[in-house]
């Protein structure tokens, strides 16, 4: 059964927008200055809009950039709504919406995170008249170890298992989107192997005038510190705008919870 895609309404623009539009209230801000967080989200909270988009450049400098990164990492953890970074100071044609998503029947949270992923870059495509496009990445996660010197199992046990591997993430993936989207709904899709973070951004340079839309699972504190935040990573080596979204019951996952 197809799930219906409404379009965004009202949407957020931080100093994206030259003039204003129906709908749209923007923000000026200084990209000299650090980003005014508390000013967004109070601005944000009397809007409640359906996506907040932030125009703020890349930073020069390894510390200049890691400020920025974490500034927009905390914004996005503390909205409400969908947070698109566009990277650069310039108006870009945007050729695609690129909707990152991850179905793994064994994870809730992945799942629940994927069909936000997949509304909100439905609408976006169907708002702006763009294709959409469909990305997942994969992976054996014991490949390395299997292939290494320490365990060095033979090739083509190893190619069998990265085989099958390969055909459960694509009949997750078939199912996944037969349940969500109706025939035709999109364009491509796009199914690497790899690592999740080093693959998006990769995507997002070969694809460098698109909108990829990923989720984030938002962890703060000791998991954040740990595990680190993939969208952060993502949006520090994207070249086109990246829109993050995040599961609204906040940043622990069902899984995480039902370890406490």
């Amino acid at each position: 059964m197809s799930t219906s895609m409404a379009p965004p309404g009202r949407l957020l623009a931080a100093g994206l927008a030259d003039e204003s539009h129906t709908g749209i209230e923007t923000m000026e801000l200084d990209p000299t200055r650090p980003i005014p967080l508390e000013a967004i989200l109070e601005r944000a909270s009397a809007l409640k809009p359906d996506i907040a988009v932030i125009d703020w450049p890349k930073a020069d400098g390894i510390l200049a950039r890691r400020k920025r990164n974490h500034a927009l990492s905390l914004l996005s953890k503390r909205l409400d709504c969908p947070l698109a970074v566009i990277q650069e100071k310039f108006r870009p044609e945007f050729g695609a919406v690129l909707a990152a998503i991850d179905p793994d029947p064994t994870d809730e949270v992945a799942l629940h995170l994927s069909r936000e992923v997949l509304r909100i870059s439905t609408a976006l495509a169907a708002v702006l008249g763009l294709p959409l496009d469909l990305v997942n990445v994969w992976r054996l996660p014991e490949e390395h170890l299997l292939r290494s010197s320490r365990v060095h199992e033979r090739k083509e046990v190893v190619d069998q298992l990265v085989r099958e591997e390969c055909q459960k993430s694509l009949k997750h993936l078939n199912d996944f989107i037969e349940a969500h989207l109706p025939p035709g709904a999109y364009r491509n899709l796009i199914h690497r192997k790899g690592g999740t973070t080093y693959q998006l951004r990769a995507i997002t340079v070969s694809e460098d005038s698109s909108i990829l839309v990923l989720g984030s699972r938002g962890r703060e504190g000791l998991a954040g510190l740990i595990l680190g935040d993939r969208a952060e990573k993502v949006i520090d080596g994207a070249k086109g705008a990246v829109v993050v979204v995040k599961p609204p019951t906040g940043p622990s996952t069902v899984n995480e919870r039902r370890a406490a």
